[in-house]
């Protein structure tokens, strides 16, 4: 997805994010590894956001070598059950079998290494 698609993604849930604001979440996120990229990466980070008074959790995958925004959900919560539905969601899109997960505490407790 591009920046801008995840900016549309985000307004059918009422949140008002320019793509901007997404890039530099994105580069905030510093989830740029060493320089033995592989095409068997993933890197992967959640990030909670306010609406209208409400926490709500982001999750969202990026390919390191291209830093395209794969795929992104938005859910009430973070725990394992949501960070499970994510890494699901993932996978059937893009069918991830044998992929490296370069991820930060939360997501590491539960993808696969």
């Amino acid at each position: 997805m591009s920046l801008r698609e995840v900016s549309k993604f985000l307004d059918e849930y009422g949140i008002d994010r320019s793509h901007v604001a997404i890039h530099n979440w994105v580069h905030k996120a510093d989830l740029q590894p060493i320089s033995t990229v592989s095409a068997d990466q993933l890197a992967g980070d959640e990030k909670m956001i306010r609406l209208h008074g409400q926490k709500f959790w982001l999750y969202g995958a990026v390919d390191p070598f291209t830093n395209e925004i794969l795929h992104v959900s938005l859910y009430p919560t973070a725990n394992k059950q949501t960070t499970r539905w994510f890494l699901t969601e993932l996978h059937r899109r893009y069918q991830l079998d044998n992929v490296e997960f370069l991820v930060d505490d939360r997501l590491s407790r539960i993808c696969p290494r």
